[in-house]
């Protein structure tokens, strides 16, 4: 078991020497997701934002909101280890490029994703609740992340299920 450090409501640190995750941490994360304001939580297996790589285990809950960004240096790996979700890719001007469904058990879905630079993506949680690893080059840059202006910001609530309603069930 590893030891976590708390940073946020939502964020922890892995603190021992060989950091792995089990069971234990996935059902750790989601009770951390339903605490957290933004129904999500991570631990964070890199000792701190400088690293070069940075791997996160992250729960989401099917109700939060992941607003469509797009990094400007690096490509993210994502595996999912529980649950359902779709991946959704846009042009810059918010047009529907593609959609990746995710599906931890690899029957009705990729378990694993590479997410480009320089694309617009987010995430629509297909069942209650997904937990993903993640993988990307560090250090951590906010400057890096450019979230899209045609996209409904996190706390829009009404514009967040209209936008919800329109790209989920859109066809590429």
């Amino acid at each position: 078991m590893n030891k976590l450090e708390k940073v946020s409501s939502e964020v922890y640190y892995a603190r021992t020497c060989v950091s792995t995750f089990s069971n234990n941490d996935v059902d750790f994360l989601l009770e951390g997701a339903k605490l957290s304001p933004r129904n999500r939580c991570r631990i964070c297996f890199h000792s701190d934002t400088s690293n070069k790589l940075h791997e996160m285990l992250v729960a989401y809950l099917q109700r939060t909101y992941v607003r469509p960004n797009k990094h400007l240096q690096k490509s993210e790996a994502l595996q999912i280890v529980k649950g359902a979700a779709e991946f959704v890719f846009f042009e810059d001007n918010g047009k529907l490029i593609e959609k990746v469904k995710l599906d931890a058990d690899g029957r009705n879905g990729a378990v694993y994703l590479r997410v480009p630079p320089f694309v617009f993506h987010t995430i629509f949680i297909s069942t209650p609740e997904i937990v993903i690893f993640e993988a990307t080059p560090g250090p951590f840059d906010p400057t890096d992340t450019v979230y899209a202006e045609w996209s409904p910001e996190e706390d829009n609530h009404k514009a967040i299920q209209l936008f919800r309603d329109e790209f989920f069930h859109r066809k590429v």
